[in-house]
């Protein structure tokens, strides 16, 4: 009697800590958005780049959707195929370590051409649409306001990893001609 009473303990026992266990995993493994805690950004292209982003904003909601709202100058007509160079930083330990990988489009990343890039839509989104901001290339002279728009973003599994301080630098290049460079820190949150 006293061994059956010891191994339906040792039964529950284990169950709960089974229960548990796939709790704990569930929600460190479940996926969440990452927060843009902080994000400063400045320019480090010339003084003739044909490409100018001002008044740039960029933080996200309580549920991790993105908010973008900010000016673009395009001093020319700006032709495909655009290049970005994406080099990025991260602060570990208090030094900053070169991101020297590229994963899911995170991390030190090159494009070869940013206008086909994410071309799953027939048509531009409506926010964009109903500001007359660009979302196919050419990208003609002129300027072009986005005055706050909301995308939803997607949950990652490793947001608990991406947490942490950055700093880094994109390069937008038409064939061998820079048309835009900016600089920027930013913080990450879970």
């Amino acid at each position: 009697m006293l061994g059956s009473t010891l191994l339906n303990c040792s039964l529950i026992s284990v169950l709960l800590l089974g229960f548990a266990a796939q709790t704990s995993l569930a929600h460190i493994f479940s996926k969440k958005k990452v927060i843009i805690k902080y994000l400063r950004y400045g320019n480090c292209g010339g003084t003739f780049d044909p490409v100018r982003f001002t008044d740039v904003q960029v933080s996200t909601t309580g549920d991790g959707d993105l908010v973008v709202s900010g000016k673009l100058d395009a001093y020319a007509k700006i032709e495909p195929p655009i290049k970005a160079i994406v080099k990025m930083k991260r602060r570990i330990l208090g030094i900053w370590t070169p991101v020297p990988f590229c994963y899911n489009d995170f991390g030190s990343c090159d494009f070869d051409d940013i206008c086909t890039y994410g071309r799953d839509y027939t048509n531009c989104p409506a926010l964009l649409d109903e500001h007359d901001v660009p979302c196919e290339c050419p990208i003609e002279k002129g300027r072009y306001i986005l005055p706050g728009a909301q995308f939803s973003t997607k949950g990652t599994r490793w947001a608990g990893l991406i947490a942490g301080h950055y700093k880094g630098s994109i390069r937008l290049m038409h064939n061998e001609d820079q048309i835009a460079c900016y600089n920027a820190t930013w913080t990450l949150d879970d």
